[in-house]
């Protein structure tokens, strides 16, 4: 659960439209399991 969370909160911060450091990501972010 610890990695489903860390990824949730990084996949937040990459759509977030107030980050400075690059463009926000848009549409549907899809993820595979390992």
């Amino acid at each position: 659960q610890k990695t489903a969370w860390k990824m949730g909160h990084a996949i937040r911060e990459l759509m977030d439209p107030g980050a400075e450091s690059q463009p926000p990501l848009h549409g549907i972010v899809e993820l595979d399991e390992k």
